[in-house]
């Protein structure tokens, strides 16, 4: 299964120089969100932005990561922007990325 490590380290193989974020959002290690900061996304749409990771993840889609949320963002975007988390499976809801974190300490008995 995926860690949060491991998935730090394959968006770094893509995006050496990137601020990454990475969020499991059942603590199942097969849902992730993550929050990418790379200036080399500057010029760039949020599709392209997405696919730069997203191609590099399908090898690893369905089987060892079921779903990932992808937030590409510029520096000056990041600096303006929430961190709100969006579950794939979670009704079309945000949630922010502390409320995750306590959730999966609480079922971790932390």
């Amino acid at each position: 299964m995926p860690t949060i490590e491991w998935m730090e380290s394959e968006v770094r193989k893509v995006l050496p120089n990137c601020v990454v974020k990475v969020t499991d959002l059942t603590g199942g290690e097969d849902h992730f969100h993550l929050r990418v900061v790379d200036k080399e996304f500057e010029n760039k749409r949020p599709l392209a932005r997405q696919k730069i990771i997203l191609n590099h993840f399908k090898q690893f889609i369905p089987y060892q990561v079921h779903a990932l949320d992808i937030q590409a963002l510029t520096p000056e975007q990041a600096s303006k922007t929430s961190e709100n988390v969006f579950h794939p499976h979670g009704g079309g809801q945000g949630i922010h990325s502390r409320s995750i974190e306590r959730m999966n300490n609480n079922k971790n008995g932390d």
